[in-house]
């Protein structure tokens, strides 16, 4: 069957103007535009490539590779954010990778020339590394999903990026159960932190088979537990993203579809009412 009859040429609404393949790392995860002039790709990882391209897109219907820079050997590095005049991305493990000197945790670039970041340094942080960071631009912070000694699964990094080439550790956060050891919570398969995004105190997670997790942030150096809504069973875990909507209080959470086998239940979207934090509850 054709691409043609498979799916529409052109979304609602949408028109495309301009294209590039990124010089074949066209497998994108994230992109960022600064200026309306400078676009950062991250790269899936799915089709090889690793690492983040610079495109001069000034001009949108003729985009321009200006650089690219490949992740260090063994590194998953589908993130990509800014601060200031900072690039940061995370640096994950690739799974099944074997080899030396894999450093995880988080990757920072001088972006003071935007169309050449120059990188900086690595933050190290702990075992595969850095899955998820999210930047919290008014309080200057980073929240990230990423492993600790004595944990299974990601648990939650605040880290203070008053200064964003220099970042240090506020405080970490764990999950009942992510201790090992400790029991799991019965029916979960994966506790995890996985994207935690900010609302006025609050801190809202998507943490896999164990749902939306509500944490209270007003001292990022002491986070605490004040909400918990789990909809599994009966829906599908793999809870993802939890995303607080401006100037209302409403939560819009995905569940992720992890397999390509058509077997697996589908991944769903729900919205909250969050007007009570430690209440979430799915309308």
């Amino acid at each position: 069957m054709s691409e043609a009859k498979t799916r529409p040429a052109e979304a609602r609404n949408v028109k495309r103007v301009g294209h590039s393949d990124i010089n074949g790392w066209g497998d994108a995860f994230q992109v960022i535009v600064r200026e309306n002039k400078w676009c950062y790709v991250a790269a899936s990882g799915m089709n090889g490539h690793e690492g983040t391209s610079v495109l001069d897109v000034e001009d949108p219907t003729n985009p321009k590779v200006r650089t690219q820079i490949p992740a260090p050997a063994g590194t998953h590095s589908h993130k990509v954010l800014f601060l200031d005049d900072v690039m940061i991305v995370n640096a994950e493990q690739i799974r099944g990778w074997q080899g030396e000197g894999f450093v995880g945790g988080i990757r920072l670039f001088d972006a003071s020339d935007p169309a050449k970041p120059r990188f900086i340094k690595d933050f190290p942080m702990y075992g595969r590394g850095t899955h998820r960071p999210i930047l919290d631009e008014k309080n200057r912070m980073l929240y990230c999903s990423c492993g600790a000694p004595g944990y299974r699964g990601n648990i939650l990094w605040i880290l203070d990026i008053g200064d964003p080439a220099n970042p240090k550790v506020v405080s970490q956060f764990a999950l009942d159960g992510q201790r090992e050891g400790t029991p799991l919570p019965p029916g979960v398969h994966t506790l995890q932190f996985h994207q935690s995004n900010r609302r006025g105190d609050c801190l809202y997670a998507g943490c896999a088979d164990w749902g939306v997790v509500v944490l209270d942030v007003k001292d990022p150096a002491r986070p605490r537990q004040i909400g918990h809504f789990n909809p599994t069973p009966p829906y599908p875990g793999h809870c993802h993203t939890v995303l607080p909507v401006p100037e209302t209080d409403l939560l819009v959470v995905t569940h992720e579809s992890t397999s390509f086998e058509v077997a697996e239940a589908p991944g769903f979207i729900f919205i909250y009412d969050a007007k009570v934090p430690s209440n979430p509850v799915p309308i």
